[in-house]
């Protein structure tokens, strides 16, 4: 919840989309995902269903990603601000196959959208991260199957900011 909206991860049962993290026993943590909703103030851009047409919306309402076939595994909610962790949909036990996206929206002030800019954004848009530094994967380095790819696998937002938690790629 953030703080005058709130988005939810939902799907039918038959939907659920699975996915293995890497650096994680594939037999013990699954990670679950679906379609995301949202609900609240829409003003500010918040909720990512486009330029709003009216102030808010009082029922859940699914939120389309840009890139098909990718599932919301998890969401945060900012002030005016939202930030989305989807995973394709591999449907795999290989870890390897793992690719995932930051999507933010809302209000884009002091950077807070990770976009470059403080633009405001309407609707769900891609964040780019640049490559780890060699400092950040000195661990990685060691292992010959990882490149040198940020994996995005959990972002949390503030007031005023966002941070993304992830592992140098697979």
């Amino acid at each position: 919840c953030g703080g005058f909206h709130t988005a939810f991860v939902a799907c039918p049962s038959g939907k659920v989309a699975t996915t293995f993290l890497p650096d994680v026993d594939t037999a013990t943590a699954p990670v679950f995902s679906g379609n995301l909703y949202v609900c609240g103030l829409s003003k500010a851009g918040q909720l990512g269903i486009g330029s709003p047409t009216k102030p808010f919306i009082a029922t859940p309402m699914k939120v389309a990603l840009p890139e098909t076939n990718q599932y919301c595994f998890q969401v945060s909610c900012g002030f005016h601000h939202t930030a989305v962790v989807a995973f394709n949909d591999c449907n795999e036990m290989d870890p390897n196959s793992l690719q995932s996206s930051v999507y933010c929206c809302g209000w884009g002030e002091h950077g807070r959208l990770g976009n470059g800019d403080e633009e405001q954004r309407f609707e769900v848009t891609l964040v780019q991260f640049p490559p780890p530094t060699s400092a950040s994967s000195s661990s990685a380095a060691s292992s010959s199957a990882r490149s040198n790819r940020f994996v995005p696998v959990h972002v949390s937002c503030g007031e005023q900011h966002t941070i993304a938690l992830g592992t140098n790629g697979v």
